[in-house]
């Protein structure tokens, strides 16, 4: 079986949730969901108005990061998957080191990364 995405879908592999350091077990329900993942394939993009294909802002390899609640989870070839819309990536990692994705509400919330987005959008979010 293969799958094949259309118009401005993609297919996304999560990246696997880092384990606890502790040994407590979650339950699968409250566990966080990973927010990045892999491009294992794209549909040709949506046609405008104008009949012209928009071209896809991703390509299969990019490392993305997305939304926690975004997609519909698939199991495609044995591996576990997302089917969501390119419009639900949030942006495309590149270069060496980690990400570390927070929720706004979460701890870190005025970590230096959110502070940059929070200024861009006219936010108080710091001591600056």
């Amino acid at each position: 079986m293969s799958f094949r995405p259309l118009y401005d879908y993609i297919l996304v592999e999560p990246a696997q949730a880092a384990a606890s350091a502790s040994s407590v077990l979650l339950p699968e329900t409250v566990q966080k969901k990973p927010q990045q993942g892999c491009v294992l394939a794209i549909g040709r993009g949506r046609r405008d108005k104008d009949g012209k294909r928009a071209m896809p802002q991703v390509a299969v390899g990019d490392k993305v990061i997305y939304g926690a609640w975004t997609g519909i989870e698939a199991k495609i070839k044995g591996v576990d998957c997302l089917i969501m819309k390119q419009g639900d990536v949030l942006g495309v990692v590149s270069g060496a080191g980690e990400v570390v994705v927070r929720d706004r509400l979460g701890a870190g919330a005025n970590t230096a990364t959110s502070c940059v987005v929070d200024h861009v959008h006219g936010l108080d979010c710091c001591d600056d």
